[in-house]
């Protein structure tokens, strides 16, 4: 009878300079790390985790627990939550943190946040309107406590999405007469919060209760999925009760809505929310301007009064969110028309006029009019996420405060640069991405030339899940390695680089060869990531030769071809599956 083999493979992940954590670099966890991830599957063993609030077991277990350095009490407490959500089963649900407990499962336990977590500034409650789960255990210890007991609190996360089996509803929706009480108790009782995050349950209530409870506020970030109760939403009523608190007392620093999916939050919201005196920086997306030229015609006056305290604006024209949403196939909002960017463009800013710094997160090229409106938008602009914009050199006149590029490539309209005053230059440019664009999976070699040469600053490269192309004989051929190294060789400041992030569809022609010239050449470099993708194994690293040059290497190992890439410090990398989902 043959024993069965495990094919056991290590291989490196990323080359990093050595620092002053050089544990971090080891293969061997620090003690530290083992303690907590051993304390952490006891304690779940046991079944600890499924105590509540009348556990006899908490007087003992503290007892015996309170030695640790916080930090640790932190790490097993961690390490205690991470255990009990990969234990989780999936839910019907749009969204990957959608997830039903199995029985006698949580996806919070009570106990260990009373021992390892009660003492600490951030308060994480998830789940916390359904009967029995441990952010509910920990809502009702709240509501008990004395004021003075959980006053040291500053930054809270709220959340519930737990779909109820019976009615197929939200629990949120079923239970609002119940949780909204105890809600208005909690937020009144810690009375110092400064940070807050709302996912996935807020409405007009609760969003009043936060104005008028929450006297110390200074950042509030609000999740929701589109609506799918009417007494449910989020609209303008809510948001104007929460500007009236805040125009008395104000401290409001900043808000993100990034990933608020109401549609009912329009210009009539995020127009007053500038108003207040106190607000810095505003997260949005373009649906949350909308309505704006219907407010301007019921104002009373021309024009709505300029924001004299709002500095920083992100905003995002696409018709996703995040990586997350982008899997929902577009069923949120729609590619805005191209009056509508050109007006908002036109607007902005005259509504806010003393914005310094603008985060333009998301647009299509192909809606962004080339007009002196424009040119007047982009000159604060110093992030940008852009797609289907073949003439992006063209603009680099234009954005002379751009220090981040994320580019979903297409082939760019060929300029003139005969002459040195015609050659594009991004001089503030310190970090670029590149994507591949819808089914595109390849970017010239000339074009990648070009981009590289506009940017003389450049510390962060990221080309991703692209093929490198050559015009050789009127035909498209993969580059070599010889031709990478020849592209680097040729832009003396590629020199200069921090990180380098390359993830070529056909990166297997990069060796240790590749490897060896940018660590010798690239004084500056603190990292390169993503050599799974690179034709590198661990027999073929000069360990001592990097070792010499500062550099230490993570790496990863796994068991099986089907199965995960796993690095020392507990990442998990997919070599076979999309990128997206890293």
């Amino acid at each position: 009878m043959s024993s069965y083999k495990k094919d056991y493979t290590v291989k490196p992940i990323s080359i990093v300079r050595y620092g002053h954590d050089v544990v971090k670099l080891s293969r061997v966890r620090p003690l530290s790390t083992i303690s907590a991830k051993l304390i952490a599957k006891l304690f779940i063993e046991k079944g600890l985790h499924t105590e509540d609030r009348k556990s006899k077991h908490y007087e003992s277990l503290e007892a015996y627990f309170c030695t640790l350095p916080w930090i640790l009490k932190e790490a097993v407490a961690t390490h205690i939550q991470q255990r009990l959500a990969f234990e989780n089963d999936s839910c019907l649900s749009l969204m990957p943190e959608f997830s039903r407990s199995k029985p006698n499962n949580q996806n919070m336990s009570f106990l260990a946040w009373r021992i390892f977590s009660r003492h600490s500034k951030f308060l994480n409650l998830s789940e916390m309107f359904s009967e029995g789960s441990g952010g509910n255990e920990i809502l009702h210890f709240l509501l008990d406590s004395d004021q003075e007991e959980i006053n040291h609190f500053s930054k809270m996360s709220l959340s519930s999405c737990e779909i109820s089996s019976t009615n197929l509803s939200y629990t949120y929706e079923v239970t609002d007469s119940t949780w909204k009480p105890q809600l208005q108790t909690l937020f009144h009782n810690l009375s110092n919060i400064t940070h807050l995050i709302l996912k996935y349950f807020c409405d007009d209530d609760t969003l009043s209760m936060v104005g008028k409870h929450c006297i110390s506020l200074q950042y509030l970030e609000i999740h929701l999925l589109p609506e799918t109760m009417k007494d449910q939403q989020l609209t303008d009523d809510g948001f104007e009760e929460f500007i009236q608190y805040q125009l008395r007392n104000p401290t409001l620093r900043e808000i993100d809505l990034k990933e608020c999916y109401s549609q009912s939050v329009t210009s009539r919201s995020t127009i007053s929310l500038s108003e207040i005196p106190s607000l810095h920086s505003m997260h949005i997306r373009s649906f949350h301007l909308s309505w704006i030229s219907l407010q301007i015609c019921n104002s009373k006056r021309d024009t709505f009064p300029a924001s004299t305290t709002l500095k920083h604006l992100s905003l995002n024209f696409f018709s996703n969110g995040t990586e997350v949403m982008d899997t929902l196939k577009n069923c949120f909002d729609v590619v805005p028309e191209p009056r509508f960017v050109q007006f908002l463009l036109e607007l902005i800013p005259l509504i806010f006029n003393k914005l310094d710094k603008i985060n333009l997160d998301g647009i299509h090229g192909d809606l962004l009019p080339m007009k002196d409106e424009t040119y007047r938008f982009l000159k604060n602009v110093v992030t940008l996420r852009i797609k289907k914009l073949p003439k992006i050199l063209e603009l680099s006149c234009h954005l002379p405060r751009l220090q981040e590029l994320e580019l979903f490539y297409i082939p760019f309209t060929q300029t003139d640069v005969s002459s040195n005053a015609n050659i594009p230059i991004f001089p503030s440019l310190r970090k670029l991405s590149i994507f591949k664009d819808s089914f595109r999976s390849s970017i010239l070699l000339t074009d990648l030339q070009d981009l590289l040469n506009a940017a003389p600053g450049l510390k962060e490269l990221k080309i991703h899940q692209l093929t490198i192309k050559s015009k050789a004989n009127q035909m498209l051929v993969n580059i070599t390695e010889e031709d990478f190294i020849t592209l680097f060789r040729s832009i003396p400041h590629l020199r200069n680089l921090t990180h380098l992030h390359l993830i070529f569809n056909d990166s297997q022609c990069l060796t240790e060869r590749t490897l060896m010239f940018l660590l010798e050449n690239c004084q500056n470099l603190e990292k390169i990531d993503n050599l799974l993708y690179w034709n590198l194994s661990f027999d073929t690293l000069d360990k001592a030769c990097l070792a010499r040059l500062g550099y230490g290497v993570h790496y990863g190992s796994r068991y099986h071809w089907g199965l995960d890439w796993k690095g020392d410090d507990g990442t998990t990398f997919d070599s076979e599956a999309p990128v997206d989902r890293f």
